[in-house]
């Protein structure tokens, strides 16, 4: 019962951070115009009759779309890891439709507010534009899930995955942290080889190399103690993998 109460809890908290990130991080800054245009409409006393066919509609819908197209690439390159370029065309590729109509319901709109296009046709184009822009905030939400259901699946790591995908993953996490400690050890010889600014106060310079000296052996010492852990265990993964004998760690005789 308690397990259940933490997993609804966890479960809330997550819709919830999902729910403000998609209205405030994304969704607010595309419909800010829409929102200061209704107030003044609302204050000056005018009324709402050709709200929707503004042309603000299809500006935040495109601003959407192209944030959707950027968090697509975000999804299937940094957090899927999945950098396949027909995976990651089919997805972009299924959004530029969208992104198309929008700026194509832009242009009839400016041309209808120009007078080059009649205004009989107003309500189609409303509901176009009201459309575009819901499927886009639809789509973004869509994509925000996603991208915390796979966040989820990485970071737990669940058994119904294939071992070799895993495996897969934690190769690409390790890719990482090696690029990251080649910088680190490029940095350190460059520290050490070159002559920097000196502080305006020798004194307090002194004391701040020195606490920062004393972080970085921290660091450093923590970094030893995980390499030596992760070395442990992946030779116990490597001694248990296929084809493998537990004792030997070599290739048993009915594998070859």
């Amino acid at each position: 019962m308690k397990a259940s109460k933490e997993a609804v809890f966890e479960r809330t908290g997550q819709v919830f951070r999902m729910a403000t990130r998609w209205l405030v991080s994304d969704l607010l800054y595309a419909i800010l115009p829409l929102i200061v245009i209704a107030t003044l409409t609302d204050l000056l006393g005018r009324g709402f009759k050709d709200f929707l066919l503004l042309k603000e509609w299809s500006f935040a819908s495109i601003v959407l779309y192209g944030t959707a197209i950027r968090k697509t690439i975000k999804l299937k390159t940094q957090i899927q890891r999945i950098p396949r370029s027909e995976t990651l065309d089919l997805s972009v590729q299924g959004v530029i439709p969208l992104l198309v109509g929008s700026v194509l319901v832009l242009a009839v709109v400016v041309l209808m507010e120009f007078g080059i296009l009649p205004k009989g046709a107003t309500r189609p184009v409303a509901v176009a534009q009201l459309m575009f822009f819901l499927m886009a905030s639809v789509l973004i939400l869509v994509l925000l899930w996603a991208e915390e259901l796979a966040l989820e699946r990485t970071n737990s790591l669940p058994t119904d995955l294939p071992k070799g995908w895993v495996m897969k993953r934690v190769n690409y996490d390790l890719e990482d942290v090696s690029r990251g400690l080649l910088y680190v050890v490029w940095a350190f010889e460059k520290l050490h080889d070159h002559a920097y600014t000196a502080d305006s106060d020798p004194g307090w310079g002194r004391l701040l190399e020195h606490e920062r000296v004393n972080e970085l052996e921290n660091c450093v010492s923590q970094i030893e103690r995980l390499t030596q852990t992760m070395r442990q265990k992946f030779e116990s993964l490597r001694l248990s993998g296929p084809g493998t004998t537990p004792e030997t760690g070599r290739i048993a005789d009915g594998a070859q």
